[in-house]
């Protein structure tokens, strides 16, 4: 899995492993395009309700930042996940 086999070579690869991992890992659909382009979409944190806000504003920011925390830990675990994945396919 490098570069000096031809760069078909490499870029089937990587879209192979990226099929893989968007199919076989829990919540890792964006990387199926995010290792194509290498870039993933920017995880942004939902702003905080400002203090005239009422009850229900704050309980849908308490679950947006939830959602977000939890797509981040999932990004993090997947990404070691993929990193030891991908170590693998270059030692072949």
């Amino acid at each position: 899995y490098d570069v000096t086999h031809g760069k078909e070579t490499f870029t089937k690869t990587t879209h192979k492993i990226a099929e893989y991992v968007s199919r076989q890992y829990d919540d890792a659909g964006e990387f199926r395009t995010g290792m194509v382009d290498l870039s993933l979409p920017t995880l942004t944190e939902p702003a905080a309700p400002d203090s005239n806000s009422n009850f229900v504003e704050v309980e849908v920011w308490k679950v947006a930042l939830r959602s977000h925390v939890k797509r981040k830990e999932a990004r993090t675990k997947n990404s070691h996940r993929i990193f030891a994945l991908t170590l693998g396919q270059c030692s072949q």
